[in-house]
């Protein structure tokens, strides 16, 4: 799954993947970034939920890129 971040609007963030695992988004808001709108997250309780999936439940890596 991957995340740009970059709708600039809504609740949902899109899954650029080849499987379309959108996340709901919660209470993260949208801003102006450096390149265009993006998620501010608060750093207490803001999140990007996806429910997991038998395919995300086997995974015994995960890499996280800010």
């Amino acid at each position: 799954l991957l995340y740009h971040f970059d709708e600039g609007r809504g609740t949902v963030a899109k899954d650029a993947g080849a499987h379309g695992y959108d996340g709901d988004i919660q209470g993260a808001t949208w801003a102006e970034g450096r390149h265009g709108s993006c998620l501010r997250f608060d750093g207490k309780d803001d999140c990007v939920f996806r429910k997991a999936t038998e395919a995300v439940g086997k995974l015994k890596q995960l890499t996280l890129a800010i």
